[in-house]
């Protein structure tokens, strides 16, 4: 399988049509990236392969219909979630030992700006954080712990 710029056909599992204009401009501007559907592929497999799940898959896809099990038209073209970027990239140019997040490194798994990061920070929200002298770190056992409990927050 490919990714490739593009859409799934716009006329449901069972067709394939070429995207019209505004299809090719709602696509650029989804913060999604495109697959195109190769041999022997379901949705199954495509949410075992990119590590996401087939409801996430059904939502950015509302044209698909079937069984997850069912193999899709080859050359169809279907949305995937935002790649994210690898947990422990530091952008800066010393090394960062292993287990820790930084601002930015935070804010890219998040999907959240760096301001959001820092306002968070500010205002208690967040995950808990570390000083070690000017540098805010995050460790990763603590931000799965935020993060579960703000699911649980969430479900009520």
């Amino acid at each position: 399988m490919t990714e490739f710029g593009g859409l799934y056909g716009a006329g449901g599992i069972g067709s394939l049509t070429q995207p019209l204009l505004g299809e090719r401009i709602q696509a650029a501007l989804k913060p999604n990236r495109v697959v195109v559907v190769g041999t022997g592929d379901s949705l199954n497999v495509l949410a075992e392969r990119h590590g996401s799940t087939v409801t996430t898959l059904r939502s950015l896809n509302p044209t698909i219909t079937g069984r997850p099990s069912d193999q899709l038209p080859m050359g169809s073209w279907l949305f995937l979630p935002k790649r994210r970027a690898a947990a422990n990239a530091d952008t800066s140019t010393t090394s960062l030992p292993a287990g820790f997040y930084t601002p930015e490194t935070l804010a890219t798994y998040l999907g959240v700006s760096l301001s959001t990061i820092y306002s968070w920070n500010s205002s208690g929200y967040g995950p808990p954080f570390v000083k070690l002298g000017n540098l805010v770190r995050y460790t990763y056992e603590k931000v799965e712990l935020w993060l579960a409990r703000q699911l649980e927050l969430s479900r009520g």
